[in-house]
């Protein structure tokens, strides 16, 4: 079983502060993925970018650019156009920048500037540049400056931005700055990507404190928060005013193209080497569209065009399998299934996994609510959907079988003030763990076998001693990511292990739901540790930074594809039982 960080005070002690980054959606072929074009307010749904269960897309119908003669006379041109600053000190420490704080992979195409102001500003302002405690340093400064918004903007935001180029500073700032504090206004915007959202201040209740909420696009009715690299201000007009950042989050989504190093950046664009996944590296202009950018064209010889419209082709089913996934991983974190683990249960008593057995047998009766002791659990949630409590492992097989058809009934729909009467049912698709020869299908170390003795779906990698390198050694681990990156892909399952802090061992399990084009190291990674979760690895490991990963599960292509997309057996049973 896998045991993870639980929920302190009940699910409703504290604000749910899901990862929200939103990109567009455009249709390349057959497959709606994400866009990076020009800025707009998104409408209808996206993935949380990372990331409900289904993503809206603008069938815009673009067409990816082909190899052609004249890009090579583009890329020179763009090659003598005089070159941008960016900014060195962040590229010097991205891998730690975009593994450790949640953001937003950019290139950053100059330093915002910092304010010029003299006096209590100008000292704080110099304080955070110097400063080896940067947390104890940012909590202070937001006590002692947080009755004035004005002045908190003016210390920590660079003309609008969220930016640091030291990964303590910037996870401090993302872990302590609330939009609440840095603005009073009743509506304020934020550009994350090339995206910009609305958000309309929310009066404190029982459960949240004062906060910002979306008003459009995927994450309308969320808790907005500040995310290193977003820009913020009270217009959208301001924000998309001399931007000083490029957003590369969706070249894989949107181009397929899993890497990309930079080679020139000027005012008319970027050149760079761009990689899809088996294919060959070849040179691409990327277009600026405000805070966006497009792939204008690719320049390459014969044989590496070949190889690379060769690639392009073999993956485009993977990259439509890999959305999907995504698509189940955001469902789940706006549904919280609870952990699994009684809320009554007595000290030093593990009872984790007993409430989705419980939970089982009352949705197979037909039942709304269940008891563990002397609390009582809901079958299904506000919206009627089925509530099974999860592990961590759970997550993992549930994000399998959801994306393939496979999962509970919800409550029927009704008429009026009719109360839909429970109709259970399993509907079945392409993944079920439940038929499969897996005889504890909620055990890490069991999925690890299982994947082990199935190489016709799974890949399995064992990393050796000298390769599992425990979290506390975060420069060594994120160095180990950097240097490794084939070996951590976008939907590549990790199996965290070690010991955490009651000096027992645990395993833990998340995915691989984003990686940053410029390093190929992950940025975001799901899991079910109290709740399901989009996190960096500072989120996942940082509470116990002596485990390390143990295992990379990779869904095979082939056993993907099928699995998700030819429907499997599609078939429904009212009665099915859990093992």
């Amino acid at each position: 079983m896998c045991l993870e960080e639980k929920t302190r005070a009940g699910r409703k002690s504290r604000p749910v502060f899901a990862v929200n980054r939103a990109i567009g959606l455009v249709c390349v072929g057959f497959v709606c993925v994400l866009g990076c074009g020009q800025p707009n307010e998104t409408k209808g749904l996206g993935s949380a970018s990372a990331t409900s269960a289904a993503l809206g897309a603008s069938a815009t119908g673009e067409a990816a650019p082909q190899v052609t003669e004249g890009c090579g006379d583009r890329v020179a041109k763009l090659l003598k156009e005089p070159a941008l600053p960016g900014s060195p000190e962040f590229e010097a420490h991205r891998v730690e920048l975009v593994g450790r704080p949640r953001g937003t992979p950019l290139v950053w195409i100059r330093v915002p500037a910092v304010s010029g102001e003299a006096g209590n500003v100008g000292s704080a302002i110099e304080k955070l540049r110097t400063t080896d405690k940067p947390l104890t340093l940012v909590k202070g400064l937001v006590r002692r400056f947080g009755r004035s918004p004005e002045t908190l903007r003016r210390i920590f935001l660079r003309e609008g931005y969220v930016y640091a180029d030291d990964p303590d500073l910037a996870l401090a700032m993302v872990e302590t700055l609330r939009l609440a504090a840095l603005f009073r206004e009743e509506k304020v915007f934020v550009l994350r990507g090339a995206e910009v959202f609305s958000l309309t201040r929310a009066e404190k209740t029982r459960y949240l404190p004062e906060r910002y909420v979306y008003t459009n696009g995927p994450y309308k009715g969320e808790v907005a928060e500040v995310l290193l690299g977003d820009r913020v201000g009270l217009s959208r007009e301001e924000l998309l005013k001399d931007v000083a950042a490029w957003d590369v989050s969706a070249v894989w989504e949107r181009h397929g193209v899993d890497r990309l190093r930079v080679k020139h950046l000027s005012a008319g664009g970027l050149v760079a080497e761009i990689k899809t996944r088996g294919g060959p590296w070849i040179t691409g202009v990327f277009e600026p569209q405000g805070p966006g950018l497009k792939l204008g064209c690719v320049a390459s010889n014969k044989e590496d065009a070949a190889a690379h419209g060769l690639a392009l082709a073999r993956t485009e089913g993977l990259r439509k399998a890999l959305l999907a996934l995504r698509n189940t991983v955001r469902a789940q974190v706006r549904e919280e299934p609870p952990f699994d683990e009684p809320k009554d249960e007595p000290d030093g008593e593990q009872q984790d996994g007993a409430l989705r057995r419980e939970w089982r047998r009352a949705y197979d009766q037909g039942l709304r609510r269940f008891s563990i002791g002397d609390v009582k659990y809901d079958v299904y949630d506000d919206e009627g959907r089925a509530l099974p409590p999860q592990v961590c492992v759970d997550f993992i097989t549930d994000t399998w079988e959801r994306a393939s058809g496979t999962w509970y009934k919800p409550l029927p729909p009704t008429s009026g003030e009719e109360r839909p009467k429970p109709a259970p049912g399993r509907t079945v698709g392409g993944i079920d763990f439940d038929a499969l020869d897996l005889p504890n299908r909620r055990s890490v170390a069991e999925l690890v076998t299982f994947a082990k003795r199935h190489t016709e779906m799974f890949e399995v990698k064992d990393f050796g001693a000298d390769e599992r390198i425990p979290f506390a050694k975060r420069a060594e681990f994120f160095a180990f990511l950097s240097e490794n990156t084939d070996d951590f892909v976008v939907g590549d399952v990790l199996v965290i292990f070690g010991v955490k802090s009651d000096g027992r061992p645990h395993y833990h399990s998340v995915m691989i739901v984003e990686s940053d084009p410029i390093t190929g190291t992950p940025v975001l990674v799901a899991g079910n540790a109290g709740r399901p979760r989009e996190q960096t690895f500072e989120g996942v490991m940082a509470r116990s930074p002596k485990r390390s990963i143990k295992h990379r599960i990779r869904p095979k292509q082939e056993w993907l594809e099928k699995a998700l997309f030819s429907g499997g057996k599609k078939a429904e049973s009212g009665d099915e039982k859990s093992k």
